[in-house]
């Protein structure tokens, strides 16, 4: 490799989490960096993969302070883990002047749901209410679900459709949950699903279920303030009932360019 001509006179190191329940087996993170992992070549950039594992950042923090930057990809939440050790190592290299993207703070500022809320006024806006606390959601979503027909509650960090329920109301005191990530659907007391999102409550964004989401959805791609592309996404779901309705995206996308 011809390093000469690199922007970075230390390596790069590209991050991502390693299997916890089979960490002998590669994930597919070397795979789909591969495009990136070729063009950081072409500019004469070391990128270095780093798989990393909660157990092993000490070791991980010695090795990224000895790389000129750090490109993470690291889910908020993946397998029952969070970011809270991760972040915290991240820091400290960054603090010791490593470059690290994203920065947890900058997560931290603009990495949530809550931005719905806020632009609820906006075009794209609907209906759609915030519960900061674990208080608030057990006095006022009750409330909302009995007046305003079946709602949509998105944890306000996470990904893969995660603990995002589609909740209808069955009468006054039972609904029927259906989760984003499999289309599970359950039906208890309301009450009960009050109680146990208390465990792990970080903030709820609720807004109205829209039918039309059996049609699919399509994702618009930016690079700074330009579109770079397109993708189409199925319902995981094909043949939606009155029961179980399609919710859930399937994970295969068909991609388009910008044109």
């Amino acid at each position: 490799m011809d390093t000469s001509k690199s922007p970075f006179l230390k390596p790069l190191a590209l991050m991502w989490r390693g299997n916890i329940n089979a960490p002998d087996q590669p994930t597919n993170h070397p795979e789909r960096l591969k495009p990136l992992i070729a063009e950081f070549e072409r500019l004469g950039v070391e990128a270095r993969q780093v798989v990393y594992f909660d157990a092993d950042a000490e070791a991980t923090r010695d090795q990224l302070k000895s790389m000129s930057g750090v490109l993470v990809w690291i889910n908020p939440v993946q397998d029952g883990q969070d970011r809270v050790i991760v972040d915290a190592m991240l820091r400290d290299v960054s603090a010791a002047g490593t470059w690290v993207s994203a920065h947890p703070d900058t997560i931290l500022k603009m990495g949530t749901k809550e931005v719905l809320y806020r632009t609820r006024e906006l075009g794209w806006g609907a209906d759609t209410d915030l519960y900061s606390t674990y208080d608030e959601f057990a006095l006022r979503f009750p409330i909302k679900l009995s007046v305003a027909g079946p709602r949509v509650l998105k944890p306000l960090r996470g990904n893969d459709g995660r603990g995002v329920f589609r909740v209808e109301a069955l009468g006054s005191e039972r609904v029927r949950l259906q989760e984003a990530i499999d289309d599970r659907v359950e039906t208890l007391p309301l009450a009960q699903f009050i109680q146990r999102s208390k465990e792990k409550f970080s903030g709820f964004v609720d807004q109205p279920f829209q039918n039309n989401v059996k049609a699919g959805m399509v994702r618009v791609y930016m690079s700074q303030n330009r579109v770079v592309g397109f993708s189409e996404q199925a319902p995981r779901n094909l043949t939606p009932s009155s029961d179980q309705p399609a919710f859930g995206m399937n994970s295969a996308k068909t991609m388009h360019g910008a044109d």
